[in-house]
């Protein structure tokens, strides 16, 4: 004799009471992480950097007779002068660049739009505008953005 298989995921069905118990604890747990999201981000990136690091970390203590917590502190010396090295050489240029991008901002824009719209005119927002205006407008509402008390600082919501 076959039992019916009519609940999730073909499991046999246990009645109504449960599988609305368990939509509701899913529900429940959805919005309590989407709530948390921010909070358990560097969890789930230590934990995602442990569990990549683990083989050198065996590797240094088979290879070299180190305790696991010595070669766990050379793994972790190794990466933070990789993200020191990475910052003194990379810094620099960045900071360059990133000047060249306040004060050319318009014209790196005007470039975008012009090689997205050529000559024409387009409607954005009921507005007919050309590459030079959609430049005009995009770099406005960036600098209003911007200037706004504290909107660069909470940027993640």
């Amino acid at each position: 004799m076959t039992q019916k298989r009519s609940g999730l995921f073909g499991l046999p069905a246990q009645g109504n009471a449960s599988g609305a118990a368990f939509i509701v604890a899913f529900a429940i747990s959805v919005i309590v992480f989407h709530e948390l999201r921010w909070a358990l981000l560097p969890f789930v990136l230590a934990g995602l950097l442990a569990y990549l690091c683990n083989p050198f970390v065996d590797w240094i203590s088979s290879t070299f007779g180190f305790s696991r917590l010595r070669a766990a502190v050379a793994v972790f010396v190794a990466l933070l002068a990789i993200v020191f090295a990475a910052g003194w050489l990379g810094f620099p240029p960045l900071w360059r660049e990133l000047g060249r991008l306040v004060t050319d901002l318009r014209s790196i824009l005007e470039s975008l739009a012009h090689s997205l719209v050529d000559d024409r005119t387009v409607v954005i927002l009921g507005e007919n505008m050309d590459a030079a205006q959609i430049a005009e407008s995009a770099t406005s509402s960036l600098r209003d953005w911007v200037g706004q008390t504290g909107r660069a600082l909470n940027w993640p919501q």
